[in-house]
């Protein structure tokens, strides 16, 4: 289980299995915790890249799709041929 002792359980007695991690972890004396604007930062950050690579992928796949290398799903399709539908 992770984050507890790794323990060999026999009959006679609990053994500490060698390289198990210890119960409670403290953080590393050379790092300091994360505050809420370093959080905060991260988050945005990750948030514009994620942004920026779906756009990037969208782009991707409409050129795909005008150039005939995959097929348009409904949605894909309605998009660039609205008059192949017919609106009720």
């Amino acid at each position: 289980m992770k984050g507890q002792l790794a323990v060999q359980r026999d009959r006679q007695s609990c053994q500490v299995m060698p390289g198990a991690a210890p119960e409670a972890t403290a953080p590393a004396p050379d790092k300091q915790p994360l505050t809420a604007e370093q959080f905060s930062a991260w988050k945005q950050h990750r948030d514009a890249q994620a942004a920026q690579d779906k756009a990037v992928a969208a782009e991707q796949r409409r050129a795909d799709i005008l150039a005939g290398k995959v097929a348009p799903n409904g949605r894909e399709l309605y998009e660039l041929h609205p008059e192949l539908f017919e609106d009720y």
